[in-house]
């Protein structure tokens, strides 16, 4: 079985000076994602990024978009490092019902998109990074978006875009 995992669509990384690159595809989009997992019986983990600044736990930039329809059932893992992986609690769950497929997007392309894809690739998981749903508040968003779709792929993850996306 496959899991989604959704990193950092926090408010405050949309509130920056610099726009998300296609901010209300990436949410929409994000939300299709979400849907097609439940509909799947796919667990759905939720990271978000704690930091002494900007993504201060509990404050209100460090909570998720408003926009984006988590089911009930979603699992949070609260992270301190760019990858998802790195000092968590994520895979402990994933480990318990066998998940080895994952399937990423968020939060921000070159930052921790990219360390949780390669870290996640380099503990054995099958990632799958959305290509067309994945960004970042950078100026030259779509060069760094392209690049990385390449180098991650290189790497040994599969890149798909939303729709062709299928958690069953």
């Amino acid at each position: 079985m496959k899991a989604l995992i959704v990193i950092d669509m926090q408010k405050a990384l949309f509130e920056k000076k610099q726009k998300i690159y296609k901010e209300q595809e990436l949410l929409e989009n994000t939300n299709l994602l979400i849907k097609k997992a439940v509909a799947a019986g796919a667990r759905v983990f939720v990271v978000q990024h704690c930091s002494d600044t900007v993504l201060k736990e509990n404050t209100e930039g460090w909570k998720i978009h408003p926009l984006l329809k988590l089911p009930k059932k979603h699992v949070r893992i609260l992270k301190r490092h760019g990858s998802c992986f790195e000092d968590t609690d994520l895979e402990q769950p994933l480990a318990r019902n066998g998940e080895k497929d994952l399937v990423l997007c968020g939060l921000v392309t070159h930052g921790c998109v990219r360390a949780s894809c390669l870290d996640g690739l380099a503990r054995g998981y099958r990632i799958t990074l959305v290509a067309d749903r994945h960004s970042s508040y950078s100026k030259d968003a779509k060069a760094l978006i392209e690049k990385w779709n390449s180098e991650i792929s290189s790497a040994g993850a599969k890149l798909q875009n939303a729709r062709q996306i299928r958690f069953a």
